[in-house]
């Protein structure tokens, strides 16, 4: 069985296992056979701190939208400005091979070109800038590449309209990826479904109409794509495509798919290591219960829990989020006659560090809820599968006992 975990005073891990065992007080080292060196070496391969898709909303701002032929969009879009923008747009087609195709079997929804469209507030240079910024970290795009959104449509799905799955084609050179900004318009439906690698993301811009929010999606181009049938109101939003500029290397989606493969065909190899005792796998990141889940990863963390996750289920193995929490206690060691003589009332009555440790042990308490846990659970350091050592480094939380008398002073990692 595989469990999935994370260590809230060291790092985000997986865990798989089943039984409990209670952790020796030798100082903790990582012991991994050859294999499972490989599975960190492989979850190390897997970069970027989202994976294909990134959303996300700003504060609305007002961004002086003009149109030709209509004049200035007021916000948010009515039912009457709806239909007016409808009479002076155009059937939006879609590309089948080297063809242009009107057939609103497969695409039905309205559009009006970047030709005809201005902004007139200078906040909205900025405005978008921010989202670019946004976009590019959670695409996991090298910061040192630098990235346009170039306006390329303007879209109203009235109801029943929809765009059946399909791929963005490269409208311009460098061209590696959409972003879609959704304006505040009320309506239910529409909702964007976007998959890539076996996995499915679903946007709805529809739940920021009330929060004076903007919402934005951004996505590679060859992620598969479809727009649900609005049911009520109107969806419009604008349309850019991502540029890369004065690039010497084309970006590319990340496809894990191979390396998720890969964990599968070595947890399979590795069936009897695993049945003997429960695993944990360590990742990058420290988190608490509050803020805990998969959806709330960090950096790297995501898409090596979501490849882990994948290939588990490849494998026959089960995993579950948790919490890993490392603690030591032992001897303090500080000055004491700076602190018995020289200590003024401010100063803390202690600031000392770990000396001999008197017990140390790792265990978890804290389960992703979306996902079953296992109560509380003691790990072994043959247990844990990661490239560091757990108790070093300073820790999340210390507390220290001062003088007793007789006996010698304490602390608590």
């Amino acid at each position: 069985m595989l469990f999935d975990i994370k260590t809230t005073p060291v790092e985000y891990a997986y865990f798989y296992g089943y039984s409990k065992a209670s952790f020796n007080k030798n100082k903790y080292v990582c012991y991994m056979e050859k294999n499972l060196q490989h599975l960190v070496t492989l979850l190390q391969n897997i970069k970027g701190s989202s994976t294909f898709i990134v959303s996300g909303s700003e504060k609305l701002i007002l961004p002086g939208l003009r149109i030709k032929g209509f004049g200035e969009v007021s916000f948010p879009i009515n039912k009457n400005q709806s239909q007016s923008l409808i009479s002076i747009s155009k059937k939006a087609p879609f590309g089948k091979g080297s063809k242009t195709i009107y057939d609103e079997s497969i695409r039905k929804v309205q559009e009006i070109d970047a030709a005809s469209i201005s902004f007139h507030n200078p906040e909205w240079i900025p405005f978008l800038e921010r989202i670019v910024a946004k976009v590019k970290k959670g695409l996991g795009i090298d910061k040192e590449k630098s990235v346009n959104a170039n306006l390329y449509k303007l879209l109203i799905y009235e109801p029943d309209s929809f765009f059946l799955p399909h791929k963005d084609s490269e409208k311009e050179k460098g061209m590696f990826g959409t972003l879609i900004i959704g304006l505040p318009s009320q309506h239910t439906g529409g909702e964007l479904k976007v998959s890539f690698d076996n996995r499915t993301n679903t946007i709805d811009f529809s739940e920021t109409i009330n929060s004076y929010e903007m919402p934005y999606t951004a996505f590679f181009s060859d992620c598969l794509h479809e727009v649900k049938a609005v049911t009520s109101g109107y969806r419009i939003c604008l349309v850019y495509n991502l540029v890369s500029i004065n690039s010497t290397s084309q970006i590319k989606s990340p496809k894990f798919s191979l390396l998720q493969n890969e964990i599968a065909e070595l947890l399979l190899a590795s069936t009897e290591k695993f049945q003997e005792l429960p695993k944990a796998i360590l990742l990058g990141h420290e988190y608490t219960p509050a803020n805990f889940s998969l959806s709330n990863l960090k950096g790297h963390d995501k898409p090596r829990a979501e490849a882990l996750l994948n290939a588990v289920n490849q494998s026959g193995y089960h995993a579950s989020l948790a919490l890993v929490t490392h603690y030591q206690y032992g001897q303090l060691e500080s000055d004491y006659y700076y602190y018995n003589y020289g200590r003024s009332k401010e100063e803390p009555e202690i600031q000392g560090t770990m000396g001999e440790i008197i017990e140390e042990n790792s265990y978890i308490e804290h389960w992703d809820k979306n996902t079953p846990g296992l109560g509380e659970l003691h790990l072994e350091q043959n247990h844990i599968i990661a490239n560091l050592n757990l108790g070093e480094g300073n820790p999340t939380e210390k507390e220290e006992e001062g003088y007793t008398g007789n006996a010698g002073m304490t602390i608590e990692y």
